[in-house]
């Protein structure tokens, strides 16, 4: 993750890398919120 890629691309990437571990199953949708969302929101009160 972290590599420009968008979340659901994230998100099939950890089912390539950890294809047996079901504790790296993540929805693209916390992903997003994660990472945009609340990103945006610490931005935004920062200033």
């Amino acid at each position: 993750m972290g590599q420009g890629l968008a979340p659901g691309a994230d998100c099939r990437r950890l089912l390539i890398d950890f294809p047996d571990d079901k504790t790296m199953r993540i929805s693209h949708e916390a992903i997003h919120q994660a990472f945009f969302v609340r990103g945006a929101a610490e931005c935004c009160a920062a200033s």
